[in-house]
């Protein structure tokens, strides 16, 4: 589904856009480049990442 003008429609969840809405056309055309998921959102450049795990203070509760 599309608005008036063609364009995708945005869905908003809390007043941010949170999902959006195509045509089918248009999700077809997404996809003419033949690339698998994996490949559309591997990164080209090897990326160190350092971070410090989240602490959440689970306890084992006293039965």
């Amino acid at each position: 589904m599309s608005d008036a003008t063609g364009r995708a429609t945005p869905l908003c969840g809390r007043g941010n856009p949170a999902d959006f809405l195509l045509t089918i056309d248009d999700y077809h055309r997404l996809g003419e480049t033949g690339a698998s998921l994996v490949d559309r959102l591997s990164m080209d450049d090897d990326v160190d990442v350092e971070f410090e795990p989240a602490s959440i203070g689970l306890k084992v509760p006293e039965l």
